[in-house]
C-alpha cells in the first residue's frame, strides 16, 4: 500500500506542560483543531476515559482517534483509524522539544493510503501539511493567547456552469491499476497534442 508521511514545526512560548495538555487532553481539540474550524458541522463524541474520540462531517469525513502512548511534557502517540472518505490507517504523533526561547512542537503523520489512489500521495501529503501547518497556529494561539483569533467564512453553494473533458476509458483488476492509469493518461497526452487543445484545469479519475 502507498505509504506517506507530513510533518509541520511550530514554536510555542509557553513551557511544554501547558503544551503537553492543551494536546492530551482531548477536549480541548475544539478549541485548536483545523478540522474543527474546516468543518462547522463536524460531530466530536470524546469516549468516556478522555482517550480517544470519534469524529464524522461532510466535509471532515469519519473515524477514531486513540492515544497509544504518552510521556507527560514530550510526546503524544495517536492511533487513527479513517472511515471516510476511504478506510485507512495512520499514526499521529507530537513531539516537544524545550528551546532556549521557546517549545518546538513536531506534528508528524505516517500513513497507507489503499492501493487504488497511489496517485493521490504527493495532493495526501500537501493537504495534510496544509491542516497541520494550520493546526499548530491556532494550538500556538490557544496556548499562548487562551483563545483562537482565526475563523473561516463559508459563503455557502454558488451556480456552477459546468466544463467540457475528455476521457480514456479503461478496465483493469486491481493489481493493474498502476499501468491502466498510466496508459490511459497517455493516451489523453497524445490526443491533446494532436488536437492542439490547452487543458485548464488539473487531471481528475473516477474509479468505480
Amino acid at each position: 500500500m502507498p505509504v506517506f508521511e507530513v510533518q509541520e514545526t511550530v514554536g510555542v512560548n509557553a513551557g511544554p506542560d501547558r503544551i503537553f495538555r492543551a494536546i492530551r487532553d482531548l477536549e480541548q481539540w475544539a478549541e485548536w483543531s483545523p478540522w474543527a474550524i474546516l468543518d462547522p458541522e463536524i460531530r466530536v463524541e470524546v469516549d468516556g476515559k478522555g482517550d480517544g474520540f470519534r469524529w464524522a462531517g461532510p466535509l471532515a469525513g469519519s473515524g477514531t482517534l486513540q492515544v497509544r502512548s504518552a510521556e507527560t511534557g514530550r510526546r503524544i502517540e495517536f492511533e487513527l483509524r479513517f472511515e471516510k472518505p476511504w478506510r485507512s490507517k495512520a499514526t499521529s504523533v507530537f513531539e516537544l522539544n524545550p528551546r532556549s526561547d521557546r517549545v518546538e512542537v513536531a506534528w508528524r503523520m505516517q500513513g497507507r493510503l489503499p492501493l487504488y489512489l497511489f496517485w493521490m500521495r504527493g495532493a495526501v501529503r500537501a493537504w495534510v501539511g496544509l491542516d497541520y501547518r494550520r493546526g499548530l497556529a491556532m494550538l500556538k494561539d490557544w496556548v499562548e493567547l487562551g483563545r483562537v483569533p482565526s475563523r473561516l467564512e463559508f459563503p455557502g453553494a454558488r451556480p456552477f456552469q459546468g466544463w467540457h473533458y475528455v476521457g480514456a476509458r479503461a478496465e483493469c483488476v486491481l493489481e493493474e491499476f498502476g499501468q491502466a492509469m498510466r496508459q490511459a493518461m497517455g493516451r489523453i497526452e497524445r490526443w491533446l497534442q494532436e488536437a492542439d487543445a490547452d487543458p485548464n484545469g488539473p487531471p481528475f479519475s473516477l474509479v468505480h
